[in-house]
């Protein structure tokens, strides 16, 4: 059953002030199905990516974000894997790779949290040491945070 919850998202990139750390609150839909947690969430013009949708799939020993709308991508974490896809936006497309250094997952029915870090590639330039945190919590049930229909993928197939 999905749940109604408060998504908080904060990313770090090492060597920046952590006045430069990013960090965005967003209502969104959390479940479980087959030993899978999935995080559901629409993005705004304050990311840069409205008319965006974004799903976080959490399994035991991988994170997958991806993203359809607007923009397009596809994001794999494992720890000491290297990673690579296509990144598809409204400026133009890219090649990103991404090895995993440290990934920690705590979710439960209720919510939780999920961190990364991760070394990050552009174009087979590397960009720096990057960290992203999740954590999820839940609303009041008549809260809904945005309208899924049935056009609105929930599972999206892995490239």
């Amino acid at each position: 059953m999905k749940k109604n919850v408060l998504i908080t998202v904060t990313g770090i990139q090492d060597g920046l002030d952590p006045s430069e750390d990013i960090e965005m609150v967003i209502p969104g839909y959390y479940y479980q199905k087959q030993n899978k947690f999935y995080i559901i969430y629409k993005e705004s013009e304050l990311t840069g990516m409205k008319d965006t949708t974004t799903t976080i799939k959490v399994e035991r020993d991988k994170v997958s974000i991806l993203r359809f709308g607007k923009n397009n991508s596809s994001m794999i974490f494992e720890r000491g894997k290297k990673h690579t896809s296509h990144y598809h936006t409204v400026h133009g497309e890219f090649m990103i790779s991404m090895l995993t250094k440290d990934m920690k997952v705590n979710l439960d029915q209720e919510g939780g949290q999920v961190y990364v870090k991760y070394a990050l590639e552009v174009d087979h330039m590397a960009i720096g040491s990057h960290s992203f945190h999740v954590s999820i919590r839940s609303l009041t049930e008549d809260y809904k945070p945005f309208s899924l229909t049935e056009e609105d993928p929930i599972e999206y197939p892995m490239h």
